[in-house]
């Protein structure tokens, strides 16, 4: 397959101008959830909120990270477990080829004064342009530490990772922030209304490869505290994940996909809430078209059917849990709510030309389905030897990558 070099100039010079600035590829993700717990009956209410921060970058000839000194908490760093560094090892978090390194958990005791919800965030940038931020706000409204009790707020993560190489090289951007309330009480605690609207936004955009997560729970957790005995419930579990360019939004009710790789898994247990308030969402896209999905409880009939095409749209209803967690009232029982979420990016350019798709540094079916579809869309991606055309040159030169394997 050959296509010849388009008669338009402006794109022309287009193609020009991109092979002489280099590559970039920016995914940014940004999630909130405003916040409310209000109980009956109440003993005095501790509040507490949890701040988790983590960027990096690598370059040519280049590499930072920042963190704040601290524990990682287990679960809240997804990315860092994940990302396969020199020799295709694979490092628990941190800089390829440095190992495992702690980063922030870190938490502050609220007063019923509250807090106004200012932004901190961790900002990288390296000489050649790469960019990382991750960013949490966490609003607090005043409340009143009697009955009912009513917590009400605000948390938002975000954040951006931006590679960038100039000529040829490879680049990696890497950001993620979490933040949560905890509010911990006595018995009378064991019931009551949590109100909890999730919303997201994700992009990702460039010639190289960008994925993003974002994780949504709601927890509440009862101690006995004579004998330890510990109960807990995961009321509430959103994981949601995309791969590729596009655009991801949840946002006024609705939920809008336009990115080829996209799963979302939303589950609202039934065990100590309102049947009624129940349901499971589970939507799966593969090479931008529908696999699987399904809805029950609260999202019966909302499921968009199998083989439909991206961009689609459908309802997202904010969520509203009454909750009874069913406890023996004659055990003084301690309980904790937890409340929190976030989300993260990755950027990837890699100078191997056969590596095009996750898990980066191992050349797989899954590059090889990478490059044709971008080779048969005439992407810049498969335009390997950047000379404006899509024809054997470029096929060869993937093979004979593939099949020397990448550095």
């Amino acid at each position: 397959m050959q296509t010849t070099r388009s008669t338009c100039g402006a794109i022309a010079l287009s193609l020009l101008a991109g092979a002489a600035l280099g590559q970039q590829q920016v995914s940014s993700y940004h999630v909130w959830h405003p916040v409310g717990l209000s109980a009956p009956r109440a003993d005095v209410a501790r509040v507490t909120v949890a701040d988790f921060r983590h960027v990096w970058l690598v370059g040519q000839n280049q590499r930072d990270e920042d963190h704040v000194a601290g524990t990682q908490h287990q679960g809240f760093d997804p990315y860092g477990t994940e990302f396969p560094g020199a020799n295709h090892n694979t490092f628990n978090t941190g800089l390829p080829g440095f190992g495992p390194t702690p980063v922030i958990y870190q938490t502050a005791a609220i007063t019923n004064a509250g807090i106004p919800g200012t932004p901190v965030c961790l900002f990288l940038t390296l000489p050649q342009g790469s960019v990382a931020q991750a960013c949490n706000q966490i609003r607090i409204d005043p409340w009143l530490n009697r009955a009912p009790l009513n917590i009400s707020g605000r948390i938002e993560s975000h954040g951006v990772a931006d590679a960038r190489v100039t000529g040829r090289g490879a680049a990696w951007a890497y950001a993620y922030s979490s933040a949560g309330v905890t509010i911990d009480s006595g018995e009378t605690l064991q019931n009551g209304t949590v109100n909890w609207t999730f919303g997201a936004h994700v992009d990702s955009v460039g010639g190289g490869a960008g994925d993003s997560i974002v994780q949504d729970p709601v927890r509440f957790v009862a101690t006995n505290p004579i004998n330890g005995d510990q109960f807990s419930w995961d009321v509430v579990a959103i994981d949601m994940t995309t791969g590729g360019e596009g655009v991801v939004d949840v946002d006024a009710g609705r939920l809008f996909v336009d990115i080829p790789e996209f799963t979302l898994d939303v589950v609202i247990d039934p065990a100590v809430i309102d049947p009624a308030q129940a349901g499971h969402l589970r939507i799966e896209v593969t090479g931008g078209t529908v696999q699987n999905a399904s809805g029950s409880g609260i999202y019966a009939g909302m499921a968009p059917p199998a083989g439909l095409a991206i961009p689609f749209e459908i309802p997202m209803p904010p969520i509203t849990l009454d909750y009874d967690l069913g406890l023996d009232p004659a055990i003084p029982w301690e309980i904790r709510a937890e409340l929190g979420g976030g989300g993260g990016a990755r950027s990837a350019l890699d100078d191997c030309p056969a590596d095009h798709a996750d898990p980066f540094g191992v050349l797989d079916l899954a590059d090889i389905n990478a490059f044709v579809l971008a080779f048969v869309e005439m992407r810049p991606l498969a335009d390997l030897n950047a000379d404006g055309i899509w024809d054997l040159a470029d096929v060869g030169i993937f093979v004979e990558s593939f099949i020397a394997g990448c550095p």
